[in-house]
């Protein structure tokens, strides 16, 4: 029997890029975290402590087309990290 795990973030794809939703805790701002984002790597946390979310991506990024921002769903119940990522093999 498969036990389905859960994973402290959301993500979906489409062709060559990837939005990734790293909750985080309410109030969190830009400089609370610790957000790294290269060309092989992501890792997503707060400052102190372990990472959300850490790794090494399938294939080399285009930095400067990747984001990231910090905010609050409408109702102020979630605060997120929101990623996108752009995978420019995948565009060609």
């Amino acid at each position: 029997m498969l036990v389905p795990i859960a994973l402290p973030y959301r993500w979906t794809q489409q062709l060559g890029d990837v939005d990734i939703t790293v909750p985080v805790p309410q109030g969190t701002r830009a400089r609370d975290l610790a957000i790294t984002l290269t060309k092989k790597k992501l890792s997503v946390g707060l400052k102190g402590q372990e990472p959300i979310m850490a790794g090494d991506l399938c294939q080399d990024i285009k930095e400067e087309e990747s984001t990231w921002t910090v905010g609050e769903w409408q109702f102020g119940w979630l605060s997120y990290v929101y990623s996108a990522i752009y995978f420019p093999d995948l565009h060609a």
